[in-house]
């Protein structure tokens, strides 16, 4: 007998409840300039030669270099980070890396990505070896002149694939930052999509009135915004925004499909409530619940057990015997992030086959479906963090900023005063201690509230919900109560 198909309930006024952000004219008209995002795309790829070329023949110095500097402490983690949650893949329209590609792809010869390769999730895998292991171990990260050989040799990649192959190939399948990228967009609180039907453009108001039907897509004869026109480009990622819905993990904001579409106001920067996108994913699928499960990993078992004294004893014996061909701190780390990451997708893995048993569906289902309400767990602490390095060491970055534009100028670390008196007598727990544990917290409530609303999305009555969510926020406090940072009270 077969299982049934999930149907989750129908959520008519959802799609009401939305701003459009090119309703505001001053928005509109950058959206159709032809100068969007062409000028970011120029000044960030000379950015890029200006960093690879200070890789080469600048400093040493990890630490006064531009390319090791810029890309591992300011790109990686504040720039591409908060991007995300607030503007989702937005950073992947001014991509230097993507640019190359994107100018390659001009003058493809047309192949089809293999279907065998969009199903496996390269990208994920590309993001554990190289950046989650191979980067720590070899340290490239630290030494510009292997930095900057390590960003030429991506760059190559993508201007090859573009040539190759039609499409964003490599942004979309190969990049290694793409699969994270892709789960941390559905976060943010704005969304590219068609006018679903009953409304179109409307004023910037929490409560939208019906307007005349978004038939225009239906009837489009041209459906430029995907395909394009002879003076006009069409999706570069090959997305269509009459099907887009509120889940375009691709969609990387260049807004080429409004400056294409023939029938202005029909596609629209829809605004929403932060993370409500989590609870109504369409077709989940099993890489982007391993992408979380490997972010999860990496901002709990790797913050609480890679640092020092917290790294537990059996590991720091054990290791360097199981590992021997690396150093004991490589073999300590590697066996860390091995540990925590087959401890994170066993315990997920038997709490989605019982609510594959309690929702009386394929396995596969519910192993997709709930993994988006652990997200917030890693966003909370993630931010938190570096809210922390902000306050100990904005004062760091601006005077290297400056540094580099010939401004020798030193300002102290901790530029928005000191933070690091104890909150409460007697112990150490000061403000950096709190944003390190509180966010956490907050992430916890926040995940409990999306595991419910994803239960109750696809559950007739409330208390089925709570039934449904129940498993999974055990497991929440599982995870995140041992690993809670109670070291700093």
């Amino acid at each position: 007998m077969s299982q049934p198909i999930l149907k989750p309930r129908a959520n008519i006024s959802s799609a009401r409840r939305q701003i459009d952000l090119l309703a505001w004219r001053p928005l509109d008209a950058i959206a159709r300039s032809r100068f969007f995002p062409l000028g970011l795309q120029v000044a960030v790829l000379l950015l890029f030669a200006a960093a690879v070329y200070d890789g080469f023949f600048g400093s040493d110095e990890s630490g006064e270099n531009l390319i090791t500097w810029g890309a591992f402490t300011i790109f990686f983690w504040p720039v591409v980070l908060s991007s995300s949650v607030l503007l989702g893949r937005a950073w992947c329209a001014v991509c230097p890396i993507g640019t190359i590609g994107a100018v390659a792809n001009r003058f493809t010869i047309g192949l089809k990505w293999p279907r065998l390769f969009s199903n496996l999730s390269l990208s994920l895998i590309a993001f554990v070896l190289v950046l989650w292991m191979v980067r720590p171990i070899t340290g490239f990260d630290t030494v510009p002149s292997q930095t900057a050989w390590f960003f030429l040799i991506v760059a190559a990649v993508a201007a090859v694939t573009g040539l190759l192959f039609t499409g964003r190939v490599f942004c979309r399948h190969v990049c290694p930052i793409s699969a994270p990228l892709g789960v941390i967009s559905l976060v943010a609180p704005i969304s590219l999509q068609a006018a679903p039907r009953g409304e179109l453009r409307s004023g910037p108001s929490l409560e939208v009135a019906p307007a005349q039907p978004a038939a225009a897509c239906q009837k489009c004869p041209t459906h430029a915004c995907y395909r394009g026109t002879t003076d006009r480009e069409g999706c570069p990622w090959g997305l269509y925004p009459a099907v887009m819905g509120t889940m375009n993990r691709y969609c990387s904001f260049c807004l080429k499909c409004v400056k294409s579409c023939p029938t202005p106001g029909t596609i629209k920067a829809a605004l929403s409530w932060p993370l409500s996108r989590l609870w109504k994913v369409s077709q989940p699928r099993v890489g982007e619940a391993f992408s979380i499960l490997v972010l999860m990993t990496i901002f709990l078992f790797h913050m609480a057990w890679g640092h020092g004294i917290r790294t537990p004893t059996f590991i720091r014996d054990a290791a360097p015997d199981v590992i021997p061909f690396l150093s004991a701190e490589d073999a300590i780390y590697v066996s860390v992030e091995l540990i925590g990451l087959a401890t994170m997708i066993g315990l997920y893995s038997a709490v989605a086959f019982v609510s594959s048993k309690m929702l009386n569906v394929r396995y596969r289902v519910a192993f997709t479906l709930f993994a988006f309400a652990y997200l917030p767990l890693f966003i909370f602490r993630a931010l938190g963090y570096l809210l922390r390095d902000v306050l100990s060491s904005g004062g760091e970055w601006v005077t290297f900023g400056l540094s580099q534009i010939g401004v020798h100028l030193y300002l102290d670390p901790e530029l928005f005063g000191s933070f690091s008196d104890p909150i409460f007598g007697g112990t150490t727990y000061n403000v950096y201690a709190a944003l390190l544990t509180v966010p956490i917290l907050l992430g916890l409530l926040v995940a409990g509230y999306v595991a419910y609303r994803i239960a109750r999305s696809v559950a007739t009555d409330s208390g089925r919900a709570l039934r449904l969510a129940a498993p999974h926020l055990a497991l929440m406090l599982v995870i995140v109560l041992p690993l809670y940072e109670f070291a700093y009270l």
